[in-house]
């Protein structure tokens, strides 16, 4: 394989968050418990969009995934 620049972006170099460690998503989550409010945020969208029994929902890009 080629070698690349070093200047070159490498998008496969784990920068932020690593969701493939159990300790880094737990560590997220708490975070997370502190600034949302996941279960009224789920609540109010649901209000927002009349989502009824015979409705179908898809999440896209719904954060650890």
């Amino acid at each position: 394989m080629k070698e690349l620049p070093e200047w070159y972006y490498d998008e496969l170099i784990q920068i932020g968050t690593d969701y493939t460690s159990q300790e880094e998503i737990q560590k997220y989550d708490r975070k997370m418990k502190t600034i949302r409010n996941i279960a009224k945020e789920a609540e109010t969208m649901i209000r927002l969009i009349d989502l009824q029994p015979n409705h179908n929902v898809l999440e896209i890009g719904c954060g650890m995934g």
